[in-house]
């Protein structure tokens, strides 16, 4: 039992602790840096721990102070909380917009003279920081808030949340920027609800702290004056049109001195306008019209009166959305929609890489095709079918109608959506775990790879069912062109998107020699390339915002090209690399057996990061994001780094 100080409002004396699994015996999470203190509670990362691996997690321990104050209460509605927000976890893919709840349980300590249990939360780890830091990152590199594309993907994300929280029974209570945290980058980028500290479940009258009010300026007014019969749905989507707004301005919406006058002015029916503010961007402020259905969509989900308002967020960002993405064109990222870990952090500092294994190996499974949202889950098609990394565990992932054991492609689309691909033309989108069919290039094509936007420009790799090898097919604004046929090429396993026009494509030729090639689909034509001199390439990688892309291949070869440009370089130990990711920064990963490699920039030496020789199994691909990379091997073994300093 560990005695704790009077005065330990950091909960110090915890530090290093090891807390019990309530679901396992054989896991446990050892506490390391407090990360934060509120009045209910203080959120420590933890390393947790288990049989087949390790990963990092966050837990936040409820204060003593408060659990002495709000006493059996408190307990009741904390315990209603979790089981409420652990059924977020019951569908696969859980919804990747609400940071997840990983389990609860109690630690004994002394305090004051008296024993108690402490109730503590584990959550999944998120490392991008938070909304209100990557608005500021973008004022601070632009001088502009999110530009439209980013910030309707951001409301859309956030009202999936809030709809998810509802859906099991629980109001947030306080979203704000400062509660959203981030991960990921570019089109992956995902925003994820966090910090339940005065959520309350629907028809409980108290909350986790006493005279919780929220956040003013982001607060309802039924929540400032404590109106409980007026608390509800409609409670949270005040405060994500209050969110909307600054995410659009980097401004709050309502601005006062004391709470009595943001009482006043929420309880006022005027509002600001996005135009009033001069971070706006520019697209927007040219566009009255489109900025005048904005604030008509923020004052209504504002208007004091919470049942004249939008009860469900995402009717809200229904009409948000449909006016940002009227001013908008689906482009190439600008550098304002990078996050800071790709920006300042990779490209200022190098780090030094810490490894562990999250996954041991050993399962009796083959991978297929692995792809990577943000966060580092997994979604992969394996010889079992469609299977989920989590981030701490494999789960089956529910296929619906569409042959589990036919699936063999898969890739992110954006957040929360996978494109899935296989045999005999199986093509469809996967969303809230049910996948929608989509009409394939041809019910005879087999489809295994695939780089680019579908819902845009994409090409797709596979074979023609009529045995005449390796074809290449297109797809503009989800309308296919005609395959591409290449009869003297054996397989065609390496994909990478090099800018608007091109992709280079690579693999092996009948012959027994490596191919390449740049591919131009709107020109239906193929450039051939001097390939090396080695029997393949194996893979490939894209950092489509930043137009370059990446091939890697047998006796350690790799090419990276940019525009028509190509470099060439080769491992130092010369080993077959079996994967790659390539960031935005430039930064290229790559994987060969039992070893991780970084080449921080193009003209830099390649450092291999992490090796293991237990690790005879390849590894089939990669993710990386500026301050972690994950790699998953054929098996489902999972190795994790994660940059230190």
């Amino acid at each position: 039992m560990i005695e704790l100080g009077y005065g330990d409002q950091s909960l110090t004396t915890l530090r290093g602790a090891e807390l019990a699994s309530s679901l396992s015996p054989d896991v446990s999470y050892q506490l390391e840096q407090a990360l934060g203190a509120g009045s209910m509670a203080v959120a420590f990362r933890a390393i947790r721990r288990a049989p087949d691996g390790q990963t990092f997690a966050v837990v936040k321990i409820i204060h003593p102070d408060m659990l002495m104050d709000a006493s059996e209460i408190a307990l009741l509605t904390i315990r209603k909380e979790s089981v409420a927000l652990g059924r977020l976890n019951e569908a696969v893919p859980p919804t990747p917009f609400v940071v997840r709840l990983l389990e609860t349980n109690e630690i004994t300590v002394r305090y004051r003279g008296s024993t108690m249990d402490l109730p503590w939360l584990a959550m999944e780890y998120v490392h991008g920081g938070t909304l209100e830091e990557r608005i500021a990152e973008c004022v601070n590199r632009t001088g502009y808030a999110f530009d439209p594309e980013r910030a309707a993907a951001c409301v859309e994300a956030l009202a999936s949340g809030i709809a998810a929280v509802h859906d099991v029974g629980v109001i947030h209570r306080d979203i704000k920027p400062s509660n959203i945290l981030c991960c990921g980058n570019g089109r992956g980028e995902l925003f994820k609800i966090a910090d339940f500290g005065v959520s309350r479940a629907r028809g409980l009258k108290q909350t986790f702290v006493h005279n919780a009010l929220g956040t003013p300026g982001y607060a309802a007014p039924e929540q400032i004056l404590m109106e409980e019969d007026k608390l509800g749905t409609a409670t949270d989507v005040f405060a994500l049109a209050a969110t909307t707004f600054s995410l659009l301005t980097g401004e709050e919406l309502f601005v006062a001195r004391t709470i009595a006058d943001i009482l006043t002015v929420v309880q006022s029916r005027k509002r600001r306008s996005i135009r009033e503010c001069g971070r706006l961007t520019l697209d927007l402020r040219d566009r009255p019209s489109v900025c005048a259905a904005i604030d008509g969509a923020i004052a209504h989900a504002t208007t004091p009166d919470a049942a004249a308002r939008p009860q469900l967020a995402q009717a809200f960002a229904t009409v948000v959305c449909s006016a940002l993405r009227a001013s908008s064109v689906r482009a190439p990222l600008s550098a304002a929609r990078r996050s800071p870990s790709q920006l300042s952090k990779s490209q200022s500092v190098n780090p030094r890489w810490k490894c562990h294994v999250r996954h041991a190996l050993g399962d009796e499974r083959a991978i297929w095709s692995a792809a990577w949202d943000g966060s580092g889950c997994c979604l992969a098609a394996t010889t079992r079918g469609l299977e989920f990394w989590d981030g701490t565990r494999w789960v089956m992932a529910p296929s619906g109608e569409l042959g589990a054991q036919d699936i063999r492609l898969v890739h992110h689309e954006g957040a929360g959506e996978w494109l899935l691909g296989g045999q005999n033309g199986l093509l469809a989108f996967y969303r809230d775990a049910v996948p929608t069919p989509l009409r394939g290039p041809t019910p005879k094509a087999h489809l295994a790879s695939m780089s680019g936007d579908f819902k845009d420009l994409a090409v797709l790799g596979g074979m023609l069912a009529n045995g005449s090898g390796p074809a290449l097919f297109a797809c503009v604004g989800q309308h296919w062109l005609k395959p591409l046929e290449l009869p003297d090429v054996a397989s065609l396993p390496a994909l990478a998107r090099v800018d608007s026009e091109r992709w280079l494509v690579a693999g092996r030729e009948r012959s027994g020699r490596a191919m390449l090639a740049f591919y131009l689909p709107l020109e239906w034509r193929i450039e051939r390339l001097a390939a090396d001199e080695v029997r393949a390439y194996l893979a490939g990688s894209s950092a489509p915002e930043a137009e370059l892309g990446a091939v890697v291949g047998a006796g350690g070869r790799v090419i990276r090209a940019e525009g028509s440009n190509l470099i060439r370089n080769t491992l130092p130990d010369g080993a077959d690399l079996s994967a790659c990711a390539l960031e935005d920064s430039g930064a290229l990963w790559a994987a060969s057996l039992g070893k991780l490699w970084l080449q921080p920039t193009p003209v830099s030496n390649w450092e291999c990061v992490w090796k293991d020789s237990r690790w005879n199994v390849p590894i089939i691909s990669l993710y990386a994001d500026g301050r972690r990379v994950l790699g998953v091997a054929a098996d489902g073994g999972m190795i994790e780094g994660i940059a230190l300093g």
